[in-house]
């Protein structure tokens, strides 16, 4: 028996949140996308870094449950790394826009906007990243 190759047009979501209910909703909105795996949840910023080392995702959406210093430090370790997936960050308000994107965040999402721009967020960003390559 030949189990089926993954598609490699498959785009790789990886969702960083501490709220397992944002993480949930988030999946699930991801989820109505066509060719979207999305990946695990990761509960922390080191953990989301690990997952990007060994899985590669394409893009990661970095949930504002996140203390901010602890998604900036990451933002900073995918800096160096060698596989930088794109990053959107969900911001509380759009006073935050600036240091996400300051901290190395491609995009961000208005928190309360979710359910409508999320989507449009990762559109742009597969779009974006099938330009680069």
């Amino acid at each position: 028996m030949q189990l089926e190759q993954p598609s490699t047009d498959t785009f790789r979501i990886l969702v960083v949140s501490l709220s397992e209910i944002w993480a949930r909703s988030a999946r699930a909105i991801l989820a109505t996308l066509a060719d979207v795996d999305v990946l695990q949840t990761a509960r922390g910023g080191l953990t989301a870094y690990e997952i990007v080392r060994s899985e590669h995702p394409d893009l990661m959406v970095i949930d504002d449950s996140l203390p901010s210093d602890e998604a900036q430090r990451l933002l900073e370790l995918l800096s160096e790394a060698p596989h930088r997936p794109y990053c959107i960050a969900m911001i509380p308000s759009s006073r935050h826009k600036w240091f996400m994107q300051r901290a190395g965040a491609d995009a961000t999402v208005l928190r309360s906007n979710a359910s409508n721009d999320l989507i449009s967020a990762v559109l742009l960003a597969r779009e974006h990243i099938k330009a680069g390559q």
